[in-house]
């Protein structure tokens, strides 16, 4: 089974210095979006993710959520977005009907989840 994240093995041994994604924060070339996914992927093992798990990401699209999606995907867990500019009413029931393993609050470009994450 091939998963989505592998897709960049391709093209980091291919073309490592191209850009792959870009946010308002960060640009990353191939080569460092498979080492951050891979770097994702150990961090959300290490804090307890497992195959089959879900795995909350609250926070608004950029380079960092991608990652941590593929990472997930890496794992076989289950990324279960929200958008962190919902209230807080809305994250907490989403929270309490995914039972998520863990909750990450993806803050490097939105002070929404800075807000939901304390």
């Amino acid at each position: 089974m091939q998963r989505l994240a592998s897709c960049l093995d391709y093209w980091a041994r291919c073309t490592p210095d191209n850009p792959a994604i870009s946010d308002d924060t960060h640009c990353w070339t191939y080569a460092e979006l498979r080492q951050r996914v891979q770097d994702a992927a150990q961090f959300l093992t290490a804090h307890g993710a497992r195959p089959g798990d879900r795995v909350v990401l609250v926070g608004e699209n950029g380079c960092t959520l991608a990652a941590l999606i593929l990472a997930a995907g890496t794992i076989d867990a289950w990324a279960v977005l929200e958008n962190a500019r919902r209230a807080p009413m809305e994250v907490d029931t989403l929270q309490r009907y995914a039972d998520p393993r863990l909750t990450l609050f993806v803050t490097d470009n939105s002070s929404a989840a800075r807000d939901h994450a304390s």
